[in-house]
C-alpha cells in the first residue's frame, strides 16, 4: 500500500494514476485507457 502523503510526490513523477484497496477493476481500466488516450493523441 502507498501511504497517501506519497500520493504528490508520485504525480510529480509523472504517475498517472494510483488505485488503493478496493478501487474496481472496471474503473481502474477505464481510468489507465483515458491515460492512454490522453498520451497518443
Amino acid at each position: 500500500m502507498i501511504p497517501r502523503k506519497d500520493y504528490g510526490a508520485l504525480f510529480d513523477a509523472g504517475v498517472a494514476a494510483i488505485f488503493g484497496p478496493g478501487t474496481a477493476i472496471p474503473a481502474c481500466a477505464a481510468e489507465v485507457m483515458d491515460a492512454i488516450e490522453r498520451h497518443v493523441s
